[in-house]
């Protein structure tokens, strides 16, 4: 479901002019055919293993839970087999028997990246009847999983923040307008992190920006009307220099299956994103030759 969904919004691209008087080099910035800009590179979700020290069967249940509930939280996961670009997510479990028939499970999580080396570990804890666990009850794994979710989706989303200069610009990243189902959301936290890994400093609050070096992107969905079983879907990114002028945009579109986003959008944000940050760094880039906003 979710690689269909990403076949589908492979989108094209192109980097227009903004309203605001600017420079030259901005008018006439069209992607050539075939430019990496036009096509998304292989998604870097989370790829699950079944976790270790328990039977085979719970471990794939544990693994299986845990990926959906990563999808909950915006972030691309799954337990079939990963790309080149995937992180790869790996658990422990250890039992200690408790009186009454409960058991008290910790479990360690690791997330390595594609070179297999250490981004970061977890450790969670669980106490439950010993029955309900052996025998993977479905509530059970699910409550695990939405409580393991949040802080590995937060080891992913921390990646690669280290590398962004300390004098450089900051970007802040709006909710997008427009978007259906968790889209608002969803897209601009999958923006933060795919520019965080291209090392650009981004602010997560307008607090935490400085006034003097802040750019910012708001982003924005058009939906028309289905027809024939299809919605033609536009996504927006404006980017605005610290003083408010607008630098330029970038602009996707395509025909999706109508409704397909009206809830979770999982691994389809984080396709947007990957297929706009190219664009998006190219403005910045040009912006600050430029001397824009400085």
């Amino acid at each position: 479901m979710l690689r269909s969904r990403l076949r589908i919004l492979a989108l094209a691209l192109s980097l227009l002019g903004g309203c605001q008087p600017l420079p030259q080099p901005f008018a006439e910035d069209a992607p050539p055919p075939g430019s990496p800009i036009l096509t998304p590179r292989d998604g870097a979700g989370i790829w699950v293993a079944a976790v270790d020290g328990v039977p085979a069967p719970l471990g794939a249940g544990i693994a299986a839970a845990v990926a959906a509930a990563l999808q909950e939280s915006d972030v691309p996961a799954a337990t079939q087999a990963a790309n080149k670009a995937s992180y790869k997510l790996l658990g422990t479990a250890e039992e200690e028997p408790r009186p009454g028939g409960a058991v008290a499970v910790t479990l360690r999580w690791e997330l390595r990246d594609h070179d297999g080396a250490t981004v970061g570990t977890r450790r969670q804890t669980l106490d439950a009847p010993l029955a309900d666990w052996r025998a993977g009850k479905a509530t059970l794994l699910a409550a695990l999983a939405k409580a393991a979710a949040p802080p590995i989706a937060d080891l992913l989303q921390d990646e690669g923040t280290t590398a962004a200069a300390a004098d450089g610009p900051r970007l802040i990243v709006r909710p997008v307008r427009g978007a259906p189902g968790d889209g608002p959301r969803a897209l601009a936290r999958a923006l933060r992190m795919v520019l965080k890994r291209q090392n650009v400093a981004v602010a997560e609050t307008d607090k935490a920006a400085d006034a003097g070096k802040t750019y910012t992107i708001d982003g924005s969905v058009a939906m028309a009307a289905a027809a024939e079983g299809k919605q033609k879907v536009r996504v927006t990114w404006a980017l605005f220099d610290p003083e408010g002028a607008q630098i330029g945009q970038v602009s996707q579109e395509n025909a999706v299956a109508a409704g397909s986003l009206d809830g979770a959008w999982g691994s389809v944000a984080y396709a947007v994103a990957e297929a706009a940050a190219g664009g998006i760094l190219a403005l910045l880039d040009r912006a600050k030759a430029a001397g824009t906003g400085s």
